[in-house]
């Protein structure tokens, strides 16, 4: 009786332990996340989560085999019992039929698989974190993009036609009517593609 409490107790610590911290691939990586309050928070390694994972699968194909006893009451009754009769009548011990067995290669297959899919989610939520930076990267850079263009085409627009525009570092232009212009039709250009 005592091994079948120990075996629960430890198949609900590990479902608890599941419950607690789920397997999910954002948070396979042994990574170091920053909460906004400046705390660092240490994920839990994929190795531990794994290890966990197998050890649930392990403890919960024991079969739970508390004695049952078969015995006949005083009133001819069939009673079913993890005590044996109170008052020393015959009774007939019953077990559970044994669990199928697994070989190892079966068992060892299946780890393999379910640490291959586990490996495969991570790589996809990687990938998927790598293209989320990389638009958020474009979208900041089409945005000074926009921002610059606007700023160029408001002095184009709003100073006098011969003010004098910095080209380079120490380099000064006086556009003419028609660079002008172009230069206007080539920041409208730049604004249409990049302010969205």
């Amino acid at each position: 009786m005592a091994n079948v409490v120990t075996w629960l107790i430890l198949r609900e610590a590990l479902i608890n332990f599941l419950l607690i911290f789920p397997l999910q691939p954002s948070t396979l990586s042994a990574v170091k996340d920053y909460s906004g309050n400046g705390h660092q928070m240490n994920k839990i390694p994929a190795t531990t989560r794994f290890a966990a994972l197998v050890a649930l699968f392990f403890v919960a194909s024991f079969p739970v085999t508390a004695g049952m006893y078969r015995w006949t009451d005083d009133q001819g009754n069939v009673v079913y019992s993890q005590q044996p009769p109170p008052d020393n009548r015959e009774s007939k011990r019953i077990t559970a039929p044994p669990p199928p067995a697994e070989s190892p290669e079966n068992s060892l297959e299946r780890s393999r698989e379910l640490n291959d899919k586990l490996n495969a989610i991570q790589e996809e939520r990687a990938k998927a974190r790598q293209e989320r930076l990389k638009a958020k990267a474009e979208k900041k850079e089409r945005q000074t993009r926009c921002d610059n263009a606007r700023h160029d085409l408001k002095m184009l627009t709003e100073r006098p036609s011969n003010t004098l525009y910095r080209i380079g570092d120490n380099e000064w232009k006086r556009f003419t009517q028609e660079e002008r212009s172009e230069k206007i039709d080539q920041l409208n250009k730049v604004i249409k593609e990049n302010c969205k």
